[in-house]
């Protein structure tokens, strides 16, 4: 368990290096440095885990599960509906507004979206999933209980989030911050729900594909990120729906990954 504990620090002082980093990035550099914190910051998370915490080879947990995880894919695309849903539900009920910025930009955005799926989603699963559930989750919950090991992972992934929700720690409106704190920490309950129950690809793909959206595309929680769409007012309701997506996603997911009893001779 010492080496557990060294690995969470490791991640976490990651995660407090790239925060302050970020902020201080030029507007004119931001476009690399996104590209730094979605692809290069999982992938060294997920060599840092490989150092700290090599994985023995007559040991083999969820991350090497294959066969049979076509059927959560499904599961992935219905949560990422659900969680991304409580946007347009917020402009609807006139809770948040936005405006679309320039047509060109926005239209290079929409392209770079899909370009930026395969990079995303490797980097996900080779590096945050690797470093969060394959090391750090495994490893702990052999030590300790899974309880102890998924509230663990869940805080270390949650600080990982950090460098896109508070740059530089410039807490701007504290409603903000502390939903999309929660928002993070779902997802990251999410994630490894499905990583237990369907293996690193599950968890990879829904972790990648929706890093891609929130980088690239919505990026309506992380303030990092600029957005496709620009929110220009948003009351404190929006902040609690933009967190109800996500916790319906996640009751979705424990319905979908429950264990059923074996059946009857």
């Amino acid at each position: 368990m010492e080496r557990v504990r060294t690995l969470a620090v490791a991640l976490v002082a990651l995660a407090v290096a790239a925060t302050a980093a970020i902020g201080e990035v030029p507007a004119g550099l931001r476009w690399p440095a996104r590209v730094t914190l979605v692809v290069v910051l999982p992938v060294l998370a997920g060599a840092i885990a490989t150092l700290l915490l090599p994985r023995s080879a007559k040991r083999l947990g969820s991350s090497a599960r294959v066969r049979g995880t076509a059927r959560f894919h499904t599961v992935v695309a219905a949560v990422l509906v659900l969680d991304l849903a409580a946007i347009g539900a917020g402009y609807l009920l006139g809770w948040t507004t936005f405006t679309f910025g320039e047509q060109a930009l926005e239209a290079r955005k929409l392209l770079v979206l899909p370009l930026a799926l395969p990079f995303t989603i490797a980097a996900a699963t080779l590096g945050s999933e690797w470093a969060l559930h394959a090391r750090l989750w495994e490893v702990a919950a052999r030590g300790s209980s899974p309880g102890a090991a998924t509230a663990l992972a869940v805080a270390v992934g949650t600080a990982l989030a950090a460098p896109a929700i508070v740059p530089g720690f410039d807490v701007v409106d504290g409603g903000f911050v502390a939903s999309a704190l929660l928002v993070a920490a779902t997802r990251e309950w999410i994630a490894l729900a499905l990583f237990r129950a369907g293996g690193l690809l599950v968890a990879g793909a829904y972790r990648g594909v929706l890093v891609a959206i929130e980088a690239f595309g919505l990026a309506d929680w992380q303030s990092f990120h600029f957005p496709l769409a620009n929110y220009v007012s948003s009351t404190p309701a929006f902040d609690l729906l933009r967190v109800a997506g996500p916790l319906a996603a996640a009751a979705v997911v424990a319905f979908a990954v429950r264990r059923r009893p074996p059946a009857a001779a």
